[in-house]
This record gives structure tokens, C-alpha cells and sequence, in this order.
């Protein structure tokens, strides 16, 4: 009996530690878009940051109670060390830093329409 009750709570914490692994991940996917509001972004981190080490030290809690997580006995202490890294990751706050490098193309229409009217005032100044 007592045997079935621990392979019940194994699977139901492979579950649960499954859900806070793609929890976790999905925030920190989003954090772009999280980063428009500063309160929001804050929540953000922090869910982000509390889901990531209650996720590891499940984790890590799992593989030393005997689980095989996702089929496989020795994913769970990387798994627990990659969600460690994103938790201390998530305080870093984001705003106002361009990731991607490049210009939105909002910005690129606005630059064109720019130029076509100094080209437009330059031209008219001649005549």
C-alpha cells in the first residue's frame, strides 16, 4: 500500500514539476512582451524567479526520491541546474535595452517619411 501511495505521488510530482518547467519557460518567452509595464515586468521576474528554484528543488527533491522524469533517471539534476540559472537570470530586469539590434519597422517607415519630407522642404527651398 504504501508502495503504490509513493509511485502515485511520483508520477503526480513528475506532473506537477512538468507544468512548473513549461511554466517557467513560457515566462521567460514572454518577458519581451512583460517588459512594456514596468509593474508587469516586475511580476514577471519575480513569478518567474519563485517557479524557477520551487521547480529546481522539486527537482532535485524527485531524483533522490527514486523518479525517472520524462523516462529518464539522470534529467532531473540538469533540468533542476538549468532552472537555477534561468530563476537568477529572471533578476535582471530588461527595460529600455534593445535586444534584437534592429529597428521595428514602424521606426523605418517613420526615418523614410522623415527623409522624404526634408527632401521635399530641400526642394522647394531651391526653387
Amino acid at each position: 500500500m504504501l508502495f503504490a501511495s509513493v509511485v502515485v505521488n511520483l508520477e503526480l510530482a513528475e506532473t506537477l514539476l512538468g507544468y512548473g518547467c513549461g511554466t517557467a519557460l513560457f515566462i521567460w518567452m514572454s518577458i519581451g512582451t512583460l517588459a512594456r509595464s514596468e509593474k508587469v515586468e516586475r511580476i514577471g521576474h519575480d513569478a518567474m524567479t519563485i517557479i524557477s528554484f520551487l521547480t529546481a528543488i522539486g527537482l532535485f527533491w524527485f531524483h533522490y526520491a527514486g523518479g525517472a522524469f520524462w523516462g529518464s533517471e539522470m534529467l532531473a539534476r540538469p533540468l533542476a541546474l538549468l532552472l537555477i540559472i534561468f530563476g537568477i537570470a529572471s533578476r535582471f530586469p530588461i527595460k529600455g535595452v534593445e535586444i534584437q539590434g534592429e529597428p521595428n519597422p514602424h521606426q523605418i517607415m517613420k526615418l523614410r517619411r522623415a527623409e522624404q519630407e526634408a527632401e521635399a522642404v530641400a526642394s522647394n527651398s531651391e526653387e
